[in-house]
């Protein structure tokens, strides 16, 4: 049995309902840095999710013309620790999202796998051009769905 994750809009996954007797774990960290800068990062999962179960995860990086600099590189360092931490058994399909929304591997790759070494390396390539059309980019990930 495999399950699939969306890793795109955090009140996308907020809002969508929990199936019988499942609750949220949901967890605000806050750190703040020497600078005076505040940083804080929402935390949540399924209580009693049964992590042992193979899952699919469809990552979605927004590449538009706001994602320069600082915001890029931090995406990408955030998208780097996100692979590194799933289970060997899981899968993983990256799309980058902008004025269109395009997948950067062919299909599903296993973390640490050549093919989705390969598509981070595309990602990491594409220029970030215009603006996200959120619709296309929820449309065309949710229809790769099976």
């Amino acid at each position: 049995m495999r399950s699939t994750r969306l890793a795109l809009v955090l009140l996308a996954a907020l809002a969508a309902p929990a199936s019988a007797g499942s609750q949220l774990d949901l967890r605000i960290d806050s750190y703040k840095g020497a600078d005076g800068t505040t940083y804080s990062a929402l935390r949540f999962r399924a209580a009693g999710e049964d992590v042992s179960v193979a899952r699919d995860h469809l990552v979605v990086m927004d590449t538009s013309a706001s994602q320069i600099g600082e915001h890029r590189k931090q995406a990408l360092a955030v998208l780097d620790g996100y692979l590194a931490g799933l289970p060997a058994g899981d899968r993983v399909r990256l799309y980058a999202a902008d004025v269109r929304t395009n997948e950067m591997g062919d299909g599903f790759a296993r973390p640490g796998s050549t093919e989705l070494d390969k598509a981070v390396a595309k990602l990491r390539r594409r220029a970030p051009l215009g603006a996200t059309d959120l619709r296309n980019a929820l449309a065309t990930v949710l229809d790769s769905v099976d």
